[in-house]
């Protein structure tokens, strides 16, 4: 896995067990007030059963508030990446290979064509030390 992915998993698994708790708090807590009758009637839709007002907005906070988007964004944020550098040409092996490939500012390849196109040519000429200078 990619360090990003690792650390979506680290957050995710911390996050989802603190947003079932505050689920079923908000559940018990509607719970107990709609049973009682402390609810003003604005607050109270068309005097449901306070068991249905109950997993209504422990449901509500639930699916607002899991982090299935953190699970499903990073995979589909690589599959993307890999999509678009197959599409000019470059290949990756990992995911871990396309995290990494932002930190590159150089690459020397050979003319053997293995890392282009197949059709080598020389794109820029650098010398280095005078001709005949021994070096």
């Amino acid at each position: 896995k990619a360090q990003v992915q690792r650390m979506t998993d680290r957050v995710a698994s911390l996050l989802v067990p603190l947003v079932v708790c505050c689920s079923i708090l908000v559940g018990a807590s509607w719970f107990s007030l709609a049973s009682s009758g402390t609810l003003p009637s604005t607050l109270i839709f068309d005097q449901p059963a306070p068991l249905l007002q109950a997993v209504f907005f422990s449901t509500s906070v639930l699916m607002v508030s899991c982090p299935c988007a953190l699970g499903l964004a990073v995979p589909m944020a690589l599959i993307a990446a890999v999509g678009v550098g197959a599409q000019h040409g470059m290949l990756f092996r990992s995911a871990q290979a396309v995290e990494e490939a932002c930190k590159v500012s150089l690459l020397c390849i050979d003319k053997t064509g293995t890392i282009t196109e197949g059709k080598p040519n020389v794109e820029g000429l650098l010398l280095l030390g005078e001709e005949g200078g021994g070096r």
